[in-house]
């Protein structure tokens, strides 16, 4: 297998078995979701074979503890079996079980002298000897397969619910071997990621509220016309009764009002943000129009990023008081002008 298969996509947790240059790895791929994005995937690859020796000088066993591949379609007995080797004089304990995509086979081999020194050590008769030995072996099994894969479903299982959004959970692993730097390295990855979101988080509510708070109108379209932001002022403006419920919708949802002014000036505010998704030119384009009783000036230009037109962006004015100032003075001069001149005729 080359290293580059080792760590294969997922999208759910996964546990499999590999060799990899002569080494036996287990390796466990939990996907990173947030907010129903795929961030990544965090990856455990455990050496069986050192981990096995490891807990073996740990619990100071006298016996020889190694694993064995068996093959996925040999049929294994569910039990444990021991015999014992008149040949080597040893006794051997088979103990098969499956993780991952795989089986494996626990060999726990006590050599005859092995087994005299823990007869000797307190044991009467060999018939106790042998009921003890055997019992200490499965103890030792059993904790061997405990330190193996309850840090590994901790871990597992926090991946998942982290995956799933629950940023809350830790693995809170104090083992100093590789499974606990991995769990300690987890539990980091999380509380940065939980970090990342709050900031996205707090920065948006600021967004919205400095948006919610102005008084011009703010459109905004992403490349496939869906409206990203409809501010207050812009739905009042574009006589928009549920502003909240338009977000994310096409631009073509936007409710019709009946008034056939306020229609035309209302399409020609799509029409204008439409047309800047197909311009790479930052500078605004600015328009002033009838937007049923009212004059509003329009400002758009469209969203770019890394060179690349990402949406469109459209302000909306309302001008109509100014509007109005200017038609009254502009009649107040041509009155002053007209009564101005007429005295002026008469003394020629």
């Amino acid at each position: 297998m080359r290293s580059a298969e080792l760590l294969q996509p997922c999208a759910t947790n996964t546990t499999r078995l590999a060799i990899f240059e002569g080494y036996r790895l287990m390796i466990i791929c939990a996907p990173v979701v947030a907010s129903d994005r795929y961030l990544g995937a965090i990856y455990s690859i455990l050496d069986l074979d050192n981990q096995v020796t490891r807990t073996s000088r740990q619990l100071e066993l006298a016996s020889n503890v190694s694993l064995v591949d068996v093959q996925p379609d040999v049929i294994v007995p569910p039990n444990t079996q021991q015999r014992f080797d008149n040949a080597n004089q040893m006794l051997i304990r088979n103990e098969t079980f499956t993780l991952g995509n795989g089986k494996l086979e626990t060999l726990m081999e006590l050599s005859a002298t092995g087994i005299s020194e823990v007869v000797s050590s307190g044991f009467q008769t060999n018939l106790i000897g042998s009921g003890v030995t055997l019992l200490l072996l499965g103890v030792a099994g059993f904790l061997l397969a405990r330190s193996l894969t309850l840090p590994i479903l901790k871990l597992s299982s926090v991946a998942q619910a982290v995956a799933q959004g629950d940023l809350s959970q830790r693995a809170n692993l104090h083992h100093e071997d590789e499974i606990g730097q991995l769990g300690r390295a987890f539990d980091q990855a999380t509380s940065q990621i939980t970090e990342l979101l709050e900031e996205q988080a707090h920065a948006a509510s600021e967004r919205k509220v400095i948006l919610q708070s102005i008084a011009d109108g703010v459109l905004a379209i992403d490349t496939n016309e869906r409206i990203l932001v409809l501010n207050p002022a812009a739905a009042t403006l574009l006589e928009q009764p549920d502003a909240e419920a338009l977000i994310g919708k096409p631009l073509a949802e936007l409710h019709v009002p009946d008034d056939p002014a306020m229609t035309a000036g209302l399409q020609q505010v799509v029409q204008q943000v439409r047309n800047e998704l197909t311009e790479d030119d930052p500078t605004p384009v600015e328009e002033q129009i009838s937007l049923g009783r009212r004059i509003v000036q329009l400002r758009s230009a469209p969203t770019i990023v890394d060179g690349v037109v990402t949406g469109a962006v459209v302000s909306i004015q309302d001008v109509t008081r100014a509007v109005e100032l200017d038609r009254a003075k502009s009649e107040f001069i041509a009155t002053a002008s007209h009564e101005l001149r007429t005295p002026l005729a008469s003394l020629r």
